[in-house]
Order: structure tokens, then sequence, then C-alpha cells
């Protein structure tokens, strides 16, 4: 096998790149330092195509040489799918292999506000300042803490009006001054003229909006030589690949996640979610009336989730034995659990590799979610019996389709034209009846059918599970766990409460202009009130996990999201039933008088005017009491604060509906498969 040739090339696009000055182009300029690796990347003046394993679709781009500069053209409709802002990051990937080239794509928003220096006006532009806490361009004094080279500092942003458009800018352009807080003159660094503030590390440092690498790899050296990074779909050494699994835990601590890191390159998995009045007719189908286009009502079965499943693998099964003739498809020697996660060809993104003796048919999932919210024996029914599998994954035993339902399958069947013939191996070496199969007489699952549940351990007294059905998976619990980002950093989440304290101090001193917050640490209040519930339930179930409430685009859980759904929780799930800890749950009122915190402590009638909308209605210092007796660590660093009151409440409820991801959600965004096992080579 040839060397595996990997180049990466990552680019920052800015406003002029993304459509918003005079031409309304959409590209991506390349450097001229970078033009030479370019070139030997891309084809020059051809167009081509790049996967983009988010959308799961192609994009034609095209490279063009102009007198002055080298562009990636036709980026418009990628720039809109991904709602694509100024220093979003945008890198594509090429892969060769034996003289073939593939082009992956990946967009990962960033949390990060621009600043770019105007050496004539000596002020600077402010691209993404909607992603700022609390900000307003007319805002005269905003000041916000930032590290910067290392150090804490207070950067304060000045607003100095509009100014004439620039050339390549349709309308004007607003101007800002920079400076130090502890600085008498404008912040100017000659060596850099951009720069980028992130919101969640508040780190202020210069920006690099290109970059470029090469990676040669042997492929002798590459132990897995499917390059992909999904190892939950390759089988290890040790155990195979599960066909039916529950993954189980604490509410919060990210099974529906694991299961979506699974499925998501799957573009047709089929989802549900149990509840309690699913049934036989709500998972697999039933008869109902329909009306046709000329207005007659007519019955005819209508197929639900598990029977959606089921012809779509069966369908993928037999397509993948047409266009990959084996004569020993059903030779036991051969590893059918071990799948292969195809890499996308240029027509059919999940469509099989059939030069590759050892492919598989593409896996279909059926995803339950909160599988013990309805009664399994009733949903399931006579299906349970299919759950039992073989070596080869295919049912050990049928069952007989009720005439409505042979009816459907016979009619789907042959409306896909779908050949079983082709199966005639698989049906001998399995032991089933292909021509009742066929006929939708007799249900077998093929064993490219995958069913990945979740359950919430906090709610398995609703319909309880029994043994016959629950030894037919495979049970993997997920533990409650610090949140970490994509890199493996803690996600550092806090709870944002504001600091009553220092609100009477600052009306005493006639301050009315700061507003200071408590930042508690969520993984030591997720981790002190787990073991509070270990102490009153004696059981795991009641716990928290660490998503049990996800932080804001800022990295924090305001004061009413924590009341409204954790201590809510708390009070209603665990305190309700076992008692109120009296360790934590006592406070004093205004008099001074010791009393119990019960829920309805959190909440008060009297309103202030200036109480901003994550504190309306919350009453701060028994939050602050509650939290104080678990003994929750706080965080030394206040974020931000801004100068003006005024614009608090409002700026909150304006970057609420900015178009910006949640880390908790985009910064699960990832680069193509292959290349995260690469990068862990």
């Amino acid at each position: 096998m040839s060397k595996i040739i990997i180049k990466q090339y990552t680019h920052y696009p800015n406003s002029t790149e993304l459509g918003k000055g005079n031409t309304h182009d959409s590209y991506m300029r390349i450097p001229k330092e970078y033009a030479p690796s370019v070139l030997t990347m891309f084809p020059l003046n051809e167009e081509f195509n790049v996967y983009d394993e988010l959308k799961h679709k192609f994009y034609n781009l095209k490279l063009v040489q102009n007198a002055n500069e080298l562009r990636l053209n036709k980026f418009g409709p990628l720039y809109r799918d991904h709602d694509v802002d100024y220093g979003d990051e945008i890198t594509i990937t090429s892969f060769s292999i034996n003289d073939e080239v593939k082009y992956y794509i990946n967009v990962k928003k960033i949390t990060s506000v621009i600043f770019k220096f105007n050496a004539k006006k000596q002020l600077f532009e402010l691209s993404n300042y909607n992603k700022l806490p609390n900000f307003s361009e007319k805002n005269k004094d905003y000041k916000i803490q930032i590290k910067y080279n290392g150090i804490q500092q207070t950067l304060l942003i000045k607003f100095n009006g509009p100014d004439d458009k620039r050339r390549d800018s349709p309308g004007t352009t607003d101007y800002y001054s920079l400076k130090f807080q502890d600085s008498e003159s404008d912040f100017f660094d000659k060596d850099n003229n951009v720069y980028s503030l992130d919101i969640n590390t508040f780190e202020f440092k210069p920006f690099t909006s290109h970059d470029y690498n090469e990676v040669v790899i042997d492929p002798n050296l590459i132990l897995d030589s499917s390059l992909n990074e999904h190892s939950a779909l390759i089988e290890s050494n040790n155990s195979n690949f599960s066909h039916q699994k529950i993954y189980f835990g604490a509410p919060g601590t990210g099974k529906s996640y694991e299961v979506n890191q699974i499925t998501k390159q799957y573009k047709d998995t089929v989802r549900t979610t149990f509840y309690p009045e699913s049934d036989y007719s709500t998972f697999v189908g039933s008869y109902k009336p329909t009306t046709t286009s000329d207005g007659q009502i007519i019955y005819e079965f209508c197929p639900q989730v598990f029977i959606k499943a089921y012809v779509q693998a069966w369908s993928k099964l037999i397509h993948f034995e047409e266009t990959n003739p084996n004569p020993n498809n059903g030779d036991k020697q051969q590893d059918n659990s071990k799948l292969l996660v195809n890499e996308p060809s240029s027509s059919k993104p999940l469509d099989e590799s059939h030069s590759n003796s050892n492919a598989h048919p593409t896996p279909q999932f059926l995803v339950i979610e909160e599988i013990n919210r309805g009664n399994c024996a009733q949903i399931f029914g006579d299906l349970f019996q299919l759950l039992d599998r073989n070596d080869q994954g295919f049912s050990s035993y049928p069952i007989e389709a009720n005439l409505d339902l042979q009816k459907y399958l016979a009619q789907e069947f042959e409306r896909q034209e779908l050949n079983f013939d082709v199966l005639d191996n698989l049906a001998n070496e399995n032991n089933f009846d292909l021509n009742r199969l066929q006929n939708g007489e007799i249900l077998y699952l093929p064993r490219n059918l995958y069913i990945y549940t979740t359950m919430n351990t906090s709610d398995q007294s609703l319909f309880p599970i029994d043994s016959a059905f629950k030894r037919r998976w495979d049970w993997e619990y997920v533990p409650i766990a610090e949140g970490k980002d994509p890199k493996g950093e803690p996600l550092d989440y806090c709870i944002r409460i504001k600091n009553v304290q220092s609100e009477q101090n600052d009306q005493a001193n006639n301050q009315t202009n700061i507003h200071e917050y408590l930042y508690f640490d969520w993984w030591d209040f997720i981790q002190k009130i787990n073991t509070r519930i270990q102490t009153l339930t004696n059981s795991e179930d009641k716990k928290l996990g660490y998503f049990f409430c996800k932080a804001n685009r800022y990295g924090y859980i305001p004061a009413n999201k924590f009341v409204g759904k954790v201590l809510f929780y708390l009070w209603n799930d665990v305190f309700k039933d076992f008692g109120l800890d009296p360790n934590i749950c006592k406070a004093q009122d205004e008099k001074g008088e010791n009393i119990e915190l019960t829920f309805d402590k959190f909440y008060q009638i009297d309103q202030q005017n200036n109480q901003d909308e994550e504190s309306k209605g919350i009453n701060l210092k028994n939050v602050i009491t509650f939290l104080d007796n678990l003994e929750v660590s706080k965080k030394e660093l206040q974020k931000f604060e801004s100068t003006n009151i005024d614009n608090q409440s409002q700026g909150l409820n304006n970057n609420q509906n900015n178009n910006y991801v949640d880390s908790s959600t985009d910064s699960n965004q990832e680069y193509p498969s292959f290349m995260n096992n690469i990068s862990n080579l």
C-alpha cells in the first residue's frame, strides 16, 4: 500500500469573504505564503467535491488564480448552511492514498470576538461584538476582565462612532478604542493588527487567520487500517460489537450523547422515545384510516419506527450482497461482527466499499430514548423473541407476522424491488426461510440492524424491566464524571448568582453602575450534592450528572435556571420522598430567625427595579445560603461586568437570540472520522 498523505488547511474567513462586501461574493482567499502548499492540495481551475460529515452532504468548490491572489470559490452554500461568522474555523482536509484523493470539510463555530486594528484611524473594528455579554455598541464605557499574556487585566472598550465606509464594505464602519484600565494610553501593538477574545476563557491574544499542515504516514505502522475514529463501531480484540445495548445512568451523564457519537454519521438512523402510553401499535404499526388524494377514506397499515428500521436494514443488506457477491458470505469463519464504517464516496456518502473483501453492509440503527418510561412487554410484544441473536447477528428464532403486517411487508419489499435471492447462502447458514421472509410471513432481524437505547436510573420505577428482557441486551453504565470539551479539557461550568451583599454596599455608596456576581463551581456542587443524595437515599438512582443542567453560551448557569431546574428536582424528587437534609436546608429570615429552606423560600414576591432577567423572582440570599451550606467552592475570577446597568437586562435578552451555538453542543463538532484516528497515533 502506498503512503498515506494527509494535508489540512485551516482558514478563518473575514466579513468580506463571507459575502458582506460590495461584491457579495463568498470565497476563501489564500494568502501568498500559503499559495504553494494549497496548489499541491487542490486542482487549479477545476471543480472538486468536499464532504461535510455534519451536514451529510457534498459541496462543490473551485480553486482559481487571479492576477493578484489565489481563491477558493463557491463557498456561499456552505457559509449559509453553517451560518458562518467572522472568525469561525473552517478546515479542509485532503486524504490521499493510491493516487485517489478525497476531501473533507469541517466548520467549527468559535466563541470569540474579533478586534481588527485600523492603522489609519488608530482604532479597532469589532466583529461578532454581539457575543460579548451585555454589550451595546453605543455603550460608552464597557469593561471586561480578560487574560492577556498570562496576566489578568481589565480591558476598556469605548465606542467612537461610525465613519466612512471601507472600500470593501457596503456601509459605514463602527470604530472602537481599546485601553487597559491601568494604562494611560490606548492599546496598540504594532506587531499585530488582529486580536481575538474568547468569551469562554476570556483570553485576549493575536488572531491567526490561516494554518497549513501536512502528514505522511506509513500504513504498515497503522494497526487499524480502517482509519476510523468511531472505534465503538469496530470490534475490539476482546468482545463483539453489541447488536442491542442499553446505556444507563443518572440523569445528565451523557447517555444520549454516547449513542449519538456512534449513530450521527448515519443519516437514516430511526429514533423514538418511549412514554407510558407507548404500545405495540405505536412501535410496530397498525391499521388506521387514511384519506386518499380524492378524499376517500380507506384503511391501510401504517408502519412505525421498528418496521421502518427493519425494512431499511434488509434493503441495505440485499443491496450490499448484490454489489458485493461472495460465495462464502455465509461462512462462519468470516468476522461479521466487525463493521466497516465506510468513507464517503463521491455519489453516495454512506455507500459500501465493495472493493474491500472485508466490507460489511452499512449499519441500520434504531435508537430508543428512555426505554423504561414505557411498558417494554406491551410495546415489544412478540418481537421480544427476535432479540436473541446468533453468532452472525441474525435472529436465532423467527416470529410469525400478523396478516396486516404480512401484507404490508410483502408489498413494500416488492415496491423496492428487493432481490432476496442474493441472500440464499446467508439463509442456508442461518436457517431461515427466505421465501416466507420475502412474503412477510415471518420476521428475522438482519445482522446489520442495531437497537441502541438509553435509560435513566432515576426513572426505573416507572415500568420495571423483567430479567428475561434484560438478558437480551448488553448494558453499559455511563458514570457521573466532570464534563470535558473535545480536547479533554474541563468545561468549567459555574453557577452565577448575583451578589446580594455587594449590591447592598453599592446602593449604600450610591454606586448603582456595577453588578458583581458570585460564581460557584458547578462540578464541586455536583460532587457535594451527590454525596448528600447518597446519604439520604442509599442509592445511585437520584444523583445528578454533569449535564443535568447545561450552562449558557458564556459557560455559567444563571440563578433562575438553577432554581427552576436543579433545586426543583432536589425538592420534588429527592427531599420530598427522603426528607430534607437539616445541615443544608437551613437559613435565616429578615428578622434573623432560623427557618427551614422549603422550595418556596427560593422565590420572593417583592421585586427590585434593577434586578436583571436571571435574578427576577429569585430569593438570591437563600440560594447563596444553600450553596454555602453545601460548602461549594467559589470561582475567584469575576468574568465580566458592564458599567451600564440600564443595558444589563436588555443585553441578556438580545444575546439569547443571537445565532450562536451553546458550547455544550457545538463543542461536539469534530473533524472527519479518519482524522481523529490519525491524530491519536
